[in-house]
């Protein structure tokens, strides 16, 4: 969904407590305005790279919306593998958290680093925060569901680790 890829870009949604952790995409302000100052640093055959790489994760990453992504996972092996398309998404994250790395390790004041590692700190509790007052609305309301798969000790099964029933 185009309108959730780029509200989950800027802030994790209006509302915390509405998002699947599969829809997740948030990077953090920080990261994003020390990356941009980084990218701005690269040689042009770098920023050229990252950008084509980018856009077609970012293609990828938008699932049925764009032509890219039926094409590749007719194409790219184990891709098929994959249930959810924004489980790519790692690779974004990985390449601007060490751009971010790369460009808060030149900054020379060592006040603005404090200052934004304790931003970062602040945003990231913050939506923790936000997002963990949603597990008191847990229910329990299939006990019978449970109990089967307390007492099923087959490997066949596999456990969700996000929200895929309360």
């Amino acid at each position: 969904n185009f309108k959730k890829f780029v509200s989950s870009l800027v802030f994790p949604y209006p509302s915390l407590v509405q998002f699947s952790v599969e829809e997740f995409l948030y990077l953090g302000f920080v990261p994003l305005i020390l990356t941009v100052k980084g990218f701005l640093k690269l040689h042009k055959h770098q920023k050229v790279t990252l950008l084509a790489f980018g856009t077609l994760v970012t293609l990828f990453v938008l699932g049925l919306s764009t032509p890219v992504f039926p094409f590749a996972y007719e194409h790219v092996p184990l891709l098929n593998y994959s249930r959810v398309t924004t489980r790519v998404w790692i690779f974004v994250a990985l390449v601007i958290a060490l751009i971010a790395a790369k460009s808060m390790d030149n900054i020379k004041d060592k006040k603005v680093v404090a200052f934004l590692i304790v931003l970062f700190f602040l945003e990231s509790l913050t939506i923790f925060s936000l997002r963990l007052k949603k597990l008191d609305n847990l229910e329990f309301k299939n006990e019978e569901m449970y109990q089967f798969f307390a007492n099923d000790p087959d490997l066949f099964r596999v456990y969700c680790t996000s929200a895929c029933f309360d």
